[in-house]
């Protein structure tokens, strides 16, 4: 996993014990005088937290928070949709069927779409024209909390949902289940129609699924006509939901675990050495003297402590990701045994007998100049990125009066974007908490700047940015108070460490339970968020170990 051998610059190599990587860079408020306040014109939806706080753009959560919610809340492998009409609650696809594109060969094909289908959708019969609300988040992005209620009425149901959650929760209160599905019930426990009472009841689907539905709270009475499922009365219980495994064993081990059940997840990771360990405490309730059962990914798998969290035989499919695991533990210790120590320099040195070319053009590159004026930040950035790679290589071959041409001519462009000079100069958003430009504020101009002002991509961007700042900070340390908080300011706004950061949610970007970043930003999407390009992610945290180095 690429995880812990990217984020270098929270890791760097050190002779002490232990270093915890997740204490802030700073928690000053952004300076409005650089950093005008601005209110966003996207305004989250749903929203209703008991506790304020920076709220995240680019997680698995983001489509409940934006427009009408209609796209789904991708848990990895449940699937899960908002139904905004009758019968209202929430609809779970959890299925392996895929729609292949053209093949490319034998093995490979073009692309793949995920076949959402409403397996199980769950609701109230008090629900007549319900409403939603995110109740509260976790702050590393692993969960959020669903409110489903009626307006003037009592009933109410709540969803802790949680990346890699093995059953789907509904806390009902003073509500009466209702049950459905696309598809027929064939039977539930055997019956095929009438009332039926327990604590455990499976669902038998004519798509060959049958779903295990569990109470926590004592026995409950479900009758079963209309091909649907309807509680005999208003309930205050807890009901999970999962899809039966084909393996005997696996489905006792789903009985055993039901009583405990996720509700978010805590952050840790230190680095000792060359050695990094991230670990999982994840957030529970229900019977707490009964371990957890959570789905884990392939990463995962390879390189978690089987003393802390240990495999069975539960599996499922994720829509994206490959088989699932689950494992039974209420921490999750992964350790990277061999983090990077790259540089600035690349492992292998240019051949000697290409250097004579290299110098004559590089004078040209740097004698000719280049244009560093700010537009948009993706272009531009990109462009000092590369002028500040000509500087490397000055130093590197020693030519002392080129270096001092390429850094003043690097600082001065650098002097506009850190003085707030540029025409879209960043802007702090106290709605999703970040720095955003300028240029996508305007009516109808959401996707300028590659959809910059909408968190699409700031990793993209910022790194090459970041990455520039290192090299200036490397190769003329005397820059470094002159545009450290701006720097910093990139790094805080898509990476901040630390939960003490109040001004920046934490790690806006990377996902921790995927091991990657995520794109797209404030805008809808029917597949979930994606990241259309992990070499840019990867430039970034490179940036990030490289500014560590150089201002350490």
């Amino acid at each position: 996993m690429i995880l812990l051998r990217s984020l270098t610059f929270l890791i760097i190599i050190s002779t002490v014990t232990s270093i915890d990587v997740l204490l802030p860079i700073s928690t000053s408020t952004p300076d409005p005088t650089f950093y005008p306040n601005i209110v966003h014109p996207r305004q989250p939806q749903r929203l209703n937290l008991s506790q304020k706080r920076a709220l995240h753009t680019n997680k698995f959560y983001t489509n409940p928070l934006l427009g009408p919610g209609s796209n789904p809340i991708i848990t990895h492998p449940f699937v899960l949709l908002m139904n905004l009409e009758s019968p209202y609650g929430i609809s779970i696809s959890c299925t392996e069927q895929f729609a292949l594109g053209p093949r490319i060969d034998s093995t490979r094909v073009k692309y793949f779409i995920n076949i959402i289908l409403k397996n199980i959708q769950v609701s109230a019969t008090e629900f007549s024209s319900q409403k939603f609300e995110i109740i509260d988040v976790d702050d590393p992005g692993f969960a959020l909390t669903l409110k489903m209620y009626q307006q003037n009425s009592q009933s109410s149901i709540i969803m802790p949902i949680v990346r890699g959650m093995t059953y789907v929760t509904f806390e009902f209160n003073s509500a009466t289940p209702k049950i459905s599905t696309v598809h027929a019930i064939l039977s539930v426990n055997g019956q095929t129609s009438g009332k039926i009472t327990g604590k455990r009841f499976e669902i038998v689907l004519n798509n060959d699924q049958t779903w295990l539905l569990y109470t926590l709270n004592g026995d409950i009475t479900l009758e079963f006509r209309e091909n649907q499922l309807f509680g005999t009365q208003a309930i205050t219980n807890v009901l999970r939901l999962t899809k039966k495994q084909s393996d005997s064993y696996a489905n006792s081990l789903l009985d055993s675990h039901v009583s405990v059940y996720p509700t978010g997840c805590q952050l840790k990771a230190d680095v000792n050495g060359s050695k990094g360990t991230y670990t999982f405490i994840w957030e529970r309730k229900g019977d707490l003297t009964e371990k957890l059962l959570h789905y884990t990914l392939a990463h995962h798998r390879q390189v978690i402590s089987t003393n802390s969290a240990t495999a069975t035989s539960v599996q499922s499919r994720s829509p994206s990701k490959g088989p699932m695991i689950g494992y039974i533990g209420n921490v999750w210790i992964m350790t990277e045994n061999s983090l990077s120590t790259m540089g600035f320099l690349a492992p292998r040195a240019p051949a000697p007998e290409y250097e004579d070319y290299i110098v004559a053009q590089l004078k040209k590159d740097i004698t000719n100049g280049v244009n560093l004026g700010v537009s948009d930040y993706y272009f531009t950035g990109k462009a000092f990125h590369k002028y500040a790679l000509l500087c490397l290589l000055a130093d590197y071959y020693k030519e002392t009066l080129l270096l001092e041409q390429c850094i003043k001519t690097l600082e001065n462009a650098f002097d506009v974007l850190i003085t707030g000079k540029n025409a879209n100069a960043l802007r702090y958003d106290t709605t999703w908490s970040g720095l955003i430009s300028a240029a996508g504020l305007a009516p109808s101009q959401e996707l300028a700047d590659f959809g910059n002002s909408y968190y699409n991509d700031h990793h993209y961007h910022w790194g090459y940015f970041i990455q520039t700042g290192a090299l200036i900070a490397y190769l003329d340390p005397s820059y470094i108070p002159k545009m450290k908080n701006w720097v910093e300011g990139l790094i805080r706004d898509a990476n901040n460490p630390s939960t003490k950061d109040t001004n920046f949610p934490q790690f806006r970007y990377f996902d921790w339970y995927s091991g990657h970043s995520w794109s797209q930003g404030l805008f809808e999407s029917a597949d979930g968020k994606d990241q259309e390009s992990t070499s840019e992610e990867i430039n970034f945290h490179y940036g990030l170990a490289l500014w560590g180095l150089a201002t350490q």
